[in-house]
């Protein structure tokens, strides 16, 4: 069972009380800040936004691959397979 630190239980429930009393907070510039500033200091990753694959992003985090997911924030494009990639067979043997 995993613990976790007195810090990073504080800084998510300042983060999610204040963000309900301070207009500026929910701007998407500070919420990237005080989601970068959580990475950096307690460890806490930032939301999957959407959720868009979240079977694809446990099998890769059991299995220590790349998340599936973070292929579509890189423009889309997966491993090998996007437009530019080379096709695999042989030709002419149709």
């Amino acid at each position: 069972m995993q613990t976790v630190a007195p810090g990073k239980t504080a800084w998510t429930q300042m983060l999610s009380r204040y963000e309900k009393e301070v207009p500026w907070l929910r701007e998407q510039e500070v919420k990237e800040s005080t989601a970068i500033l959580g990475e950096m200091y307690f460890g806490i990753r930032p939301a999957n936004a959407g959720g868009a694959n979240m079977l694809g992003d446990l099998m890769s985090s059991l299995f220590g691959g790349p998340s599936p997911s973070s292929a579509s924030t890189r423009g889309g494009r997966g491993r090998g397979r996007g437009r530019g990639a080379p096709q695999i067979g042989a030709a002419g043997l149709d």
